[in-house]
């Protein structure tokens, strides 16, 4: 089935998405599509709640025998908005950013949001991470590591100043990969990821340091990273997943602390969860509480994901 200028319907499965593409240039189209649904009981109150977390179009493109790549990702979950919008110039090991996309501020921000355990980042990286902003990034990577760094801003408006982000990251022993269900499998070669990372914001000259550490081996994952700023704020989070039912059942829990100018939070979170082709189909099931308020019940949750 070939389409407009030579390309050809290339073949569609749950763990690829969709390809298009050109064989006599080597220009690729991929579609991926991601659903994330979750509902939520607060026995407390009495109240249960659903919501459409995460539906996302992403189209990626490269150009085949010239070392260039492009990606525009939208979420249309709530109001419509551009999440990636970038195109990389340059090997994948070696290239250069140009747009709007993730900041290497951590691994957990580095993850696929469908390679990640639970369904939401944890309170520590959401007061570390920036999220995406549009911005020049430069890239080195090799099987053993990671060096990333670059410049952001939010439309290089001098209001809300730039920030400057680097980040770098080895592995010791088999490499740990970007992906939270990497032990799902029960037989996960022994390694270890050492990272840190440092962002400047040029508005209030807040400066941001973090380091981060994942292991795994055989069927347990485990995940930590913590940050502190010149502003009194740090915290960190420690998770850990152990298959049960390789390739099909396993659990996690993850522990917070934070401490920002509203005082110090904790949270702490446990999850079952059961796969149909690991991350692309799961379905999981837990609950999560404030260890300092215990005479309320923990807050339930039933999480669906479809990822292709």
């Amino acid at each position: 089935m070939h389409l407009f200028i030579g390309l050809a319907f290339a073949g569609a499965s749950i763990e690829q998405g969709l390809v298009v593409q050109d064989s006599s240039t080597g220009v690729e189209f991929q579609g991926h599509f991601l659903f994330d649904q979750q509902i939520t009981t607060d026995p407390n109150t009495g109240t249960t709640g659903m919501a459409i977390q995460r539906l996302r179009p992403d189209l990626r493109v490269s150009l085949g025998q010239i070392p260039v790549r492009a990606r525009l990702q939208t979420e249309f979950a709530g109001d419509p908005k551009l999440l990636d919008g970038y195109v990389e110039i340059g090997p994948k090991n070696a290239y250069l950013r140009v747009g709007r996309g993730l900041l290497p501020t951590g691994r957990a921000e580095l993850t696929a949001v469908p390679k990640l355990y639970f369904q939401g980042f944890s309170p520590a990286s959401n007061a570390s991470r920036v999220g995406r902003e549009v911005g020049v990034m430069g890239a080195l990577s090799s099987p053993r590591g990671r060096l990333q760094g670059g410049v952001f801003g939010n439309g290089f408006d001098p209001d809300l100043g730039l920030r400057a982000v680097g980040r770098a990251a080895f592995d010791i022993g088999e490499p740990v990969p970007y992906d939270e269900t990497s032990a799902l499998g029960g037989d996960a070669k022994a390694g270890l990821s050492i990272g840190t990372s440092a962002q400047w914001l040029t508005v209030g000259r807040v400066a941001t340091v973090a380091l981060e550490l994942a292991a795994q081996a055989g069927r347990a994952r485990i995940q930590s990273e913590a940050f502190v700023t010149n502003d009194d704020t740090w915290g960190a989070y420690g998770q850990g997943t152990l298959t049960l039912i390789p390739d099909l059942l396993d659990a996690g829990i993850r522990v917070d602390h934070t401490r920002g100018v509203e005082g110090d939070a904790n949270l702490v979170e446990a999850l079952v969860s059961t796969y149909a082709a690991g991350p692309h189909l799961r379905v999981q099931v837990g609950g999560q509480l404030d260890p300092d308020d215990l005479k309320n019940a923990p807050r339930l949750k039933l999480n669906g994901q479809l990822w292709f």
